[in-house]
């Protein structure tokens, strides 16, 4: 692989995330390529995006998109940095890292670590493992079993989230009795779900840790995020969605 001389990184799926990536790629001298199967992608119309792309979307067509990206290697320039923007599209460079690597840069880790941290099973195994707090979970191996055991409300939720997603229009099912517990895992049965307990917790109480770790382990950059809002909350409906449509009605 021969780096090109000017920095270039593909953002894909360029929507809302990708916007954000865009821009901050371009505010240090990066050269952006926007690649989504939708051009209507949010990040498209960015004037941080220096070109922009239609390609296969890889929940439908993984190895074509890996095929596109071989195809055009040399055209958006040997070494770019692949930056994909969800569950799904780091998933299948993952998938196809050693393909993939011979033409460009990734900046992640390999399929075994990735598949650890998106897989919702395998992530609350860990942390259970390692002495971490959870909110308390369940398999649906036997719903009618869980059921009986979690305590009401709670949720069920996918292992994977985007399918889940694409079908039902929701990232999480709310079950407030054990009939809807079983209905839920019914409906989405095909898809691998866990079951969990609701913990309570107040508005500004949502903490995140994003960090950048360099192939050695050790990290190079990280913060801490607090989640001040949370959608769907009885402060946010309150305050929040008035307050924007006084602000639009005075535009």
């Amino acid at each position: 692989m021969t780096a090109s001389s000017t920095a270039r990184a593909l953002v894909m799926n360029c929507h809302i995330t990708g916007l954000a990536v865009a821009r901050s790629l371009a505010a240090h001298g990066v050269e952006v390529i926007a690649l989504d199967p939708d051009p209507r992608g949010l990040g498209q119309a960015s004037r941080a995006v220096r070109e922009r792309h239609t390609c296969p979307n890889p929940l439908e067509d993984e190895k074509g998109l890996v095929q596109y990206l071989l195809d055009n290697a040399e055209r958006f320039g040997e070494g770019a940095v692949l930056f994909p923007t969800n569950d799904e599209w780091v998933m299948a460079v993952a998938r196809y890292r050693s393909q993939l690597e011979a033409c460009y840069r990734i900046p992640f880790s390999e399929l075994s670590v990735i598949d650890a941290v998106l897989d919702k099973r395998r992530l609350y195994a860990d942390a259970h493992h390692l002495g971490i707090p959870i909110p308390k979970t369940f398999t649906l191996n036997d719903p009618k079993a869980t059921s009986r055991e979690i305590r009401y409300p709670a949720i069920v939720k996918p292992a994977e989230q985007r399918r889940f997603y694409d079908r039902f229009g929701v990232k999480v099912f709310r079950a407030e009795n054990a009939a809807e517990l079983l209905r839920f895992a019914r409906e989405a049965s095909d898809l691998a779900c866990v079951a969990q307990e609701i913990v309570d917790v107040p508005p500004g109480g949502f903490y995140s840790f994003c960090s950048f770790i360099a192939p050695d382990g050790e990290v190079r950059g990280g913060f801490v995020g607090r989640k001040l809002e949370q959608y769907g909350s009885a402060r946010l409906s309150s305050f929040g969605i008035p307050r924007a449509r006084s602000i639009c009605s005075s535009m």
